[in-house]
Order: structure tokens, then sequence, then C-alpha cells
């Protein structure tokens, strides 16, 4: 992978690990994300009774990989709410 390359993929993660946190945030999560300008990315905070504290490096393809992990891993904290008049799974199964 090319320098340009790893630029990118790297903005387009650190951008969705952003937006998770954020959506995080919004539901009162205790986490926080730093972008500082020398291409590193720090996350932070507690969740699920684990403390985080990481750090990117925005040009090495392993530290992207370790981001797009983490993301994975926060997205799964974040509560959807039912639609209003939408039905459950189990409403639906038991008819």
């Amino acid at each position: 992978m090319d320098t340009l390359q790893i630029k990118r993929l790297a903005e387009s993660q650190a951008t969705a690990l952003k937006d998770t946190i954020e959506a995080l945030q919004a539901q009162g999560r205790d986490i926080g994300v730093q972008h500082t300008g020398n291409n590193c990315v720090f996350v932070t905070g507690v969740l699920g009774g684990y403390d985080y504290n990481d750090a990117f490096f925005l040009d090495t393809t392993e530290s992207i990989e370790r981001m797009s992990k983490l993301n994975k891993e926060l997205r799964s904290y974040i509560v959807v709410p039912l639609e209003h008049g939408s039905s459950s799974s189990s409403e639906v199964a038991n008819g």
C-alpha cells in the first residue's frame, strides 16, 4: 500500500471512529477522542467496564487496523432505540 492509500485509509478510519465516539457521547458515555496535528489519534475513557487508553499512529497500516477493530468494538455499545409503533422481534414471533 502506498503512502497516499495509507493516508486515505487513515482519514476514513479516524472519521469513522470520531463519529462512533460522538454517538456514544450523545448517549452519555464517558469516552473521548483527540486527533493531534501530528497524525495521532488518542481514545480515552471507560466503557463496558473497560478502561480505554489507546493511541493510533495514522502512518502505519497496523495501527490503522487496530483503530478499525476498536471502532467496531465501540459501535457495539451504541444503543439504537426502537421506533415508536414498531414491533419487537418477540411480538412479531408471537404474533
